[in-house]
């Protein structure tokens, strides 16, 4: 070691054991990144996540238990659907108040999806399908439900004979019976709206009778949003075939092996602190 270097080294051992907050400090940091670097989770594009990994559909298993006097659409067919969430698992859901529900696994359907189900609100009820997924606790099983939710989406509208559309605000360009359409059982205050795949939230928004304002929350937590699952939602409805770069997926991965590197070197340089000599820390 040269000289240079060694009295550089003295100095600061010196200021470090007469600066007590200064040592404390740099171990409290140290503990910090550990602690962040143990639950950061790169977060790569969910669609792109989605087509790189070519996750496979679980099909649908339906069960039909229902119990309940079937509800019936205002026009005797489905004019939509309606995208929940739920923070239970598949095996904690008893009732029937919905359509179907999904999770990373599996799509559950419990009732026919030619009768109404009750959990969207009154004006939601008798238009729309509705179909709950259930919250995942990683990304990969995040990605997972919402691609088994999305191909059951699409299915479902194909099924019905009807076109992918985002829910929309009652436009002025529209005819009188459609915008009567639209605001037919709306809430007091609430504008009314149209279209074809619908969050639990766009209903609270646009028709009113609930409260909720699912699944907007859920998806934030992946960076995810209505936009991304309707455009996954029309890349299965049209069959349109999505070529991911490699490179995005080497990108993700070397993020993920420099998170892995920061963490181990932080808790190394942790550990060398802990067993530094008592001087040091007195």
């Amino acid at each position: 070691m040269s000289e240079k270097r060694r009295e550089t080294r003295v100095e600061r051992n010196h200021y470090l054991r007469r600066h007590p907050s200064a040592r404390y400090g740099i171990l409290a940091i140290i503990m910090v990144l550990v602690v962040a670097g143990l639950n950061f989770q790169v977060m790569p594009n969910i669609n792109t996540y989605i087509n790189s990994n070519h996750f496979k559909y679980s099909g649908v298993e339906k069960i039909n238990s229902s119990s309940k006097k079937d509800g019936e659409y205002r026009h005797n067919k489905p004019e939509g659907i309606v995208v929940q969430s739920t923070a239970h698992n598949i095996s904690q859901i008893k009732n029937d108040n919905v359509h179907a529900i999904v999770d990373q696994d599996q799509v559950m359907q419990l009732k026919s999806t030619r009768h109404a189900a009750s959990e969207a609100g009154r004006a939601a009820n008798h238009r729309y399908i509705q179909v709950e997924l259930c919250q995942a606790g990683s990304l990969e099983g995040f990605a997972k439900g919402i691609n088994n939710e999305a191909i059951y989406v699409a299915s479902l509208l194909h099924k019905y004979h009807l076109k992918p559309m985002r829910a929309s605000i009652t436009q002025h360009t529209w005819s009188p019976h459609k915008k009567l359409l639209a605001r037919e059982d709306a809430g007091k205050n609430k504008p009314g709206g149209m279209g074809t795949v619908w969050s639990e939230s766009e209903v609270n928004t646009l028709l009113g009778g609930t409260k909720r304002t699912d699944p907007d929350d859920y998806f934030s937590k992946y960076g995810y949003d209505m936009g991304q699952f309707y455009d996954l939602v029309c890349q299965y409805y049209y069959g349109r075939e999505v070529h991911v770069p490699a490179g995005l997926a080497m990108l993700n991965n070397l993020l993920e092996y420099l998170r892995w590197i920061i963490v181990i070197v932080c808790i190394l340089v942790l550990i060398w602190l802990l067993i530094m000599p008592t001087d040091f820390w007195s």
